[in-house]
Order: structure tokens, then sequence, then C-alpha cells
């Protein structure tokens, strides 16, 4: 029987073998920095206005931050509106492109709301895979000002290729998301990036974060703005399922797919969307798979894994994971994102939902390898393609404070039980 953990932070390290899920508990206030909300995450739908709220008063102390919260709720309301009705207008002109309005949601709601309402908190239901890249290639795609602490991955898998860098191929579909003190329930939305934690972004030789400066999003989805005010590229983007995690195979069972394409980046509108994106959703999950609208898109991920055939295939074991995934994200170096996944949740710890090792497949162009095509209307020269790749399906319980600290405010971090900046 596992033990019943203290914190979110405990949380996360609890084994999705054990027979009960334990007890969560919330975790305990921390002093908020500078105001960065929903970055990068389910909450990015409500992340300009708390930002602003933010930036007109560097404030300290957890019941002034949410006193300021609720004095913008007005404000939140009214972009909310302005939000439709934009998307109303663009409709008028344009076929909409895919959204959770189209569609019927498909996923678990999110059980652990009530415990923690003053965060974000959701369903994440997806896949994330281990990608061995050369070093030298994972040196040129990182900034160069930031280090790669080689040390604190290998101290999680020392039998990791000499020379490899372990990217994340990330493809998630964020479920029920709920922000009880403002009474708030943002839309679903979809997400894939190429993801690279193990970041030195204070140079202290020790501090892992991930960087994820480009993303694919639903387009029409208010995540949008949110993530781009904190200067992450966002690619309005369709995806095949639009509102489900992953596309289950008729022909072959075990085999699951998940996509998402877009054209370019629309600046200033996030309804500019993929390549004949419209063709999908028609009125429930799944879309016009055969239409293939993804052929000639600019941008794309791919996605196609099957369950690993024995227990001792995976190279990569779930306390990894749990340790990769709740790595601080940033993509502008001033602000972070202490963004947590719950492993002990009955999302994960139900042996319904019991978390599913898998080996497939990569297929895209986005950045940073991204190549762009020959000419305008035609697809991109070659996809990066890697094959054999290892990692988990699963689903998890996540939170997300409305407002957490600068990254220098992260220094040694540990949320994670043995941490994300400790030995295994």
């Amino acid at each position: 029987m596992a033990k019943r953990p203290n914190s979110a932070a405990q949380a996360a390290t609890a084994q999705s073998a054990a027979p009960r899920p334990p007890t969560v508990r919330p975790p305990r206030t921390r002093r908020p920095g500078q105001t960065l909300l929903f970055v990068l995450s389910a909450a990015l739908a409500l992340g300009s206005i708390a930002v602003a709220a933010g930036l007109q008063q560097h404030q300290s102390g957890h019941e002034t931050t949410h006193q300021a919260l609720r004095h913008r709720k007005l404000a939140l309301r009214h972009e909310a509106a302005g939000s439709s009705a934009a998307t109303v207008t663009a409709s008028a002109s344009a076929p909409s492109p895919p959204t959770t309005a189209t569609c019927v949601p498909d996923g678990s709601k999110n059980p652990i709301s009530y415990l923690w309402p003053n965060d974000i908190s959701g369903n994440l239901n997806g896949t994330t895979l281990i990608v061995p890249i050369p070093l030298v290639q994972a040196r040129q795609a990182i900034p160069e000002k930031y280090g790669i602490l080689e040390h604190a991955w290998r101290a999680w898998l020392p039998d990791f290729p000499v020379g490899m860098y372990p990217m994340m191929a990330v493809s998630v579909y964020d479920h029920d998301l709920r922000f009880p003190v403002l009474n708030m329930t943002p839309p679903d939305f979809s997400r894939m990036a190429l993801e690279f934690p193990f970041v030195d972004v204070l140079n202290d030789g020790h501090t892992s974060f991930r960087w994820a400066a480009n993303m694919l999003i639903t387009a029409g989805s208010p995540a949008i703005k949110g993530t781009e005010d904190f200067g992450v590229t966002v690619y309005p983007a369709a995806f095949d399922p639009p509102c489900n995690a992953y596309r289950a195979s008729e022909r072959e069972p075990g085999l699951v797919t998940s996509r998402a394409w877009a054209s370019s980046k629309g600046t200033g509108n996030n309804t500019s969307p993929a390549t004949d994106a419209h063709q999908t959703g028609n009125g429930k999950c799944g879309g016009d798979h055969l239409s293939r609208p993804w052929q000639n898109a600019e941008r794309s991920l791919y996605f196609e894994t099957r369950p690993t055939l024995h227990d001792n295939e995976m190279p990569y074991p779930l306390r990894f994971l749990v340790n990769i995934t709740n790595q601080p994200v940033f993509a502008n170096p001033s602000i972070c994102d202490n963004y947590k996944r719950l492993f002990n949740t009955t999302l994960t710890m139900d042996p319904a939902n019991a978390p599913v090792s898998v080996r497939g497949d990569v297929v895209g162009n986005v950045e940073p390898f991204f190549t762009p095509p020959a000419a305008t209307g035609l697809p991109p020269l070659h996809h990066k393609k890697w094959s054999g790749v290892y990692g988990w399906r699963l689903s998890t319980g996540f939170l997300e404070p409305p407002v957490p600290g600068t990254c220098d405010k992260l220094k040694g971090y540990e949320g994670t039980g043995p941490g994300d900046s400790a030995l295994p």
C-alpha cells in the first residue's frame, strides 16, 4: 500500500501500481513572483488578463493575489464575450476550424478541482514519447545561452546512448478544465509539440527546466492567446481526432494515432488554421480521416504507437516520465510555469486507466526542425522521422497555480518527490 501523500509534489511520485489511490491533499501556499498565468497549459485561455493584472503591481502573499484576480473576473468575462463575437464574425466568411463545439469531447471528468479551488486543474490525456537525438543536434536546437544537464538524465537513465539527448514528443488533450475560485471552465483543446527537458536556464548546473518554445494548438482555442503572450510561437492547427487524445485503429487492435497540421502562423488571428482544417470535425470525434487534408500542410506532427510486447522492453521507467513532465516549463527565461502532473489520482491508478508503455514512430515538420516548402502551395521537401521510439500513453490530473513564480524562484526545485533536480 502506497503512503498517503502530504502534498501535490509528493502526489506526483505515487506509484501507478498501488492497489488504491491515496488521498491527495492540497499543496502548501507559495509566494508568487512575477506574474505568469496559464503558460503552456489548459489554463492559457485566461493568461493575458491575469498577467495584465500582475504587471500592474508585483504583489506577494497568496490572499492578496487572489483578491486581485477576483477583481479581474469581470474583465475575463468581457474578453471571453469579445472572443466569441470575433469567432462568429470570422465564421461568416470562412468555414469554422474544428472545436469542441463540433464534436463530442471524450475523456474522464476532472476528479481533483474541489481539492485545489485556487489552482487550474484538469484531465491531461495523451502520449509522451522519448526521442533520442544526437546531443549535437539538441545543442543546435536549444538556445546557446542555456546549458544542458547531461548528468541529470544519466542519473535516471545510466544506459542511455552516449552522445544522445532525450527529446520529448508530446501529444495531449486537455479536458474538463476548471478554475473554481473564479467559477470558470475553459474549453477543451489539443496540443502537440517537441519539447526539451534538462535545460539549465539558471546556469546553476543543477536545476532542470523544460524548454518548449513552439506548439501546435487547436485553432480557435482561447489557449492560443495566453500562450503567445509568454513568448511561445503557436501555430493554430487542426487535429485528427479533434476532440480526443488519439484515434484507435479499426483495422489493427492496439494501434493508435494522433495528428496535427497547420499552414502558417496567422498573426493576431488564432482561427487562421491548418490547410483545409474545416474538413475535420464533421459533427463527431474523428473527422474526415480519408480526405487527408494534412498532406500539403507546412507544419505537422504525426504519432503512431502500439503497446510494447514485453514488460522488460520499456527503457524508460514511469518515474522518469514523472520527472520530465514535472520540470518547470519556459519559453521566456524570465518566467516559468510550475505545472504539475499528478500520477496518483483515479485518472491514472484505476486499473481501467492504467498507463500503457508504447513503442512507435514520430513524423513531422515543426520547429526546431522545420523545413520550409520549396514554393507556396507545395508540401515541405521532407519530414523528420524518428522510428522505434518508446514512451507512455496515459491520463493524469494536473495542477497549475494561477500566479507561479519567476524561473529564479524555482532554483533547486524538487517538486515531484525525488525531485526534478535530484537523483532518482
